[in-house]
């Protein structure tokens, strides 16, 4: 079916009026929503978004943004005085920090998506938004051709735990890099939109500071609620991309 027809009726599924969007910020006002995830213009966007994370005083963070900003220079070592050339000034001196340092991580592995993460989330009790969404985006770094790539979104995920605005923000961009590039396996990223807008858990009846206050913590209601709205913020970014005219782009529907 249509991608866009289908992003439409999940609008209406989940109520946009009692959605809280503008949380997650504008993830498109003044810049293209697509990157060529293997251009200089994506690391030298990666490294602007991480440097204040680097700048962070809790050193599990600095550390975690310095680990990203280093795989990204490696990865593109041909190009590194070019990217330094489009960084501001800020950004070129958080590399400059990173060069004489060096961390190692853990390779992360993608979840297996036979069924949606959501449910299987709320099937065993895990409520943590911040999981679902680290998970999710692992699944979709995976469907990535390049592997020098993979590896940067992959480094990228370590400062998820940190700066949650950087994970929903990364995630439609790969998303849509997927669609222009017919990588993206849709009926994983349709099964996991739908789990989300069909469940009957009653977000629409739940006031939105109720929900997010110590009392819900970590519960079906308050995952249900911020996928929800993340849900939203994903359709939205695909219907403004649809909306404007972009060079070599298929249509999604």
């Amino acid at each position: 079916g249509s991608v866009v027809a289908e992003c439409l009726g999940i609008i209406g599924a989940v109520n946009p009026v009692r959605l809280n969007h503008l949380i997650y910020g504008n993830i498109a006002e003044s810049q293209s929503l697509y990157f060529d995830l293997e251009g200089t213009s994506f690391s030298v966007n990666l490294i602007e978004k991480l440097k204040n994370s680097l700048l962070s005083d809790r050193q599990s963070e600095s550390e975690a943004a310095s680990y990203a900003i280093q795989v990204i220079l490696k990865t593109n070592e041909k190009y590194v005085s070019q990217i330094s050339r489009e960084l501001s000034d800020q950004a070129r001196k958080a590399v400059d920090l990173c060069k004489n340092t060096g961390y190692v991580a853990n390779q992360r592995n993608s979840p297996t998506m036979t069924t949606p993460l959501y449910i299987r989330f709320k099937n065993e009790g895990q409520y943590s938004y911040n999981e679902w969404l680290d998970k999710f985006f692992l699944a979709l770094a995976a469907m990535v051709e390049k592997d020098s790539v993979r590896k940067i979104l992959h480094a990228c995920t370590f400062n998820f735990k940190f700066n949650l605005k950087f994970a929903e923000y990364l995630l439609p961009i790969v998303l849509i890099n997927l669609i222009v590039t017919r990588r993206a396996d849709m009926s994983i990223i349709r099964n996991e939109i739908m789990a989300i807008v069909s469940d009957t858990t009653g977000v629409s009846s739940q006031d939105y500071d109720t929900v997010l206050n110590d009392d819900y913590e970590h519960s079906i209601q308050t995952l249900h609620l911020q996928c929800s709205n993340f849900v939203f913020c994903l359709i939205d970014s695909l219907l403004r991309f649809k909306s404007r005219p972009q060079p070599e782009i298929y249509d999604l529907g």
